[in-house]
């Protein structure tokens, strides 16, 4: 029979894969009401803090601010005009508690649908499909995001046959290329390119190690972060 130590461990590592259960399903919530804010507001307040988009990387808390508040030149919808939609929710999530309590690591299939305007006339509808990594921390008694990543996999309108996909690449889906992305001039262009990128075409092998599956871990090792 369990001892109290034992029971009380056991209790709050259960605390902790519900408390960042519902910090992945607020991100998706968040994100698909535009609510930029509030999903900063997820985020740990520590110098180390990251998020990693398809289209690059933000380091550190105010430039995680600026990916999910700021508009770049090829995303520059930050709140839900007419004719917007993007919904993303979670599948197939993966949650591992550390041993020592202190941390946690997450994935999940991230398959989705949009919407958006073109030149504020036509409205374009199709398929997103992704997936999520999460690390994060408990900071002064709450459990907080310490980093975040997408890993991409297609995003296509639907009338578009996959098998016709050439090598997916999230600058070109949006008219740019990713030199010229990064010269422009606007708050939400990332700190730095990304430094994962894959997604389907006919003769692409899926990546096994995007994201790593998470697996029982003793304690945060920023060397194996997301």
């Amino acid at each position: 029979m369990a001892n109290l130590e034992e029971l009380q461990y056991q209790l709050e590592r259960q605390e902790a894969y519900n408390a960042v259960a519902n910090i992945m399903a607020k991100f998706v919530h968040y994100y698909a009401r535009y609510e930029g804010e509030k999903i900063v507001a997820l985020f740990a307040g520590l110098p180390d803090v990251r998020a990693e988009t398809v289209f690059g990387v933000y380091d550190g808390y105010e430039s995680v601010r600026r990916c999910f508040t700021s508009p770049n030149p090829v995303t520059p919808e930050t709140d839900g005009v007419h004719g917007e939609l993007r919904i993303r929710p979670i599948a197939s999530p993966i949650i591992i508690v550390s041993e020592d309590g202190k941390s946690a690591k997450a994935s999940a299939f991230i398959p989705g649908i949009y919407g958006h305007k073109q030149d504020n006339a036509a409205t374009e509808g199709g398929w997103y499909y992704a997936a999520y990594a999460w690390d994060f921390v408990l900071y002064r008694g709450e459990w907080k995001i310490r980093n975040f990543h997408e890993y991409s996999r297609f995003q296509i309108p639907y009338d578009t046959q996959w098998a016709d996909l050439p090598p997916f690449d999230p600058y070109r889906i949006h008219g740019t290329t990713k030199k010229e992305f990064f010269a422009m001039q606007a708050p939400g262009i990332p700190d730095r390119r990304p430094t994962s990128a894959w997604g389907y075409h006919p003769y692409a092998l899926y990546p096994n190690d995007q994201p790593v599956i998470p697996a029982p871990y003793r304690s945060y090792d920023p060397d194996k972060a997301y």
